[in-house]
């Protein structure tokens, strides 16, 4: 087998391809997100601040509660938005797919 050229890309078979979350990279704070991204940006953003207080061995026990509240509720949003997301790319798929070629007809207009 011939030694891989440095910077090439080789396709693993058994993974799966990488899906589209958005079209905007991921911020990476919560008030860049509010100022440039979707929603879904400011939510995963928000999820991400939200792990790391909750990681954080200096987090009281008392705030873990309410912090794992909020984690799960923006998650549960963040999944939502991405499953409408699959959703309606399915949808468009579907669409093309199913849309057939049919001869031109000028005396229908």
């Amino acid at each position: 087998m011939p030694p891989r050229k440095r910077g090439a890309l080789a396709a693993v078979p058994d993974e799966p391809a990488p899906t589209k979350r958005s079209s905007t990279k991921r911020p990476p704070t919560v008030s860049s997100a509010a100022d440039t991204g979707t929603r879904r940006d400011v939510l995963v953003a928000q999820r991400r601040v939200l792990a790391k207080a909750i990681d954080d061995p200096d987090t009281r026990p008392r705030e873990l509660a309410q912090l794992s509240r909020q984690m799960l509720a923006i998650d549960q949003e963040v999944r939502a938005i991405d499953a409408a997301t699959t959703d309606e790319e399915a949808a468009d798929d579907f669409a093309v797919e199913s849309a057939s070629d049919e001869a031109w007809d000028n005396s229908a207009i």
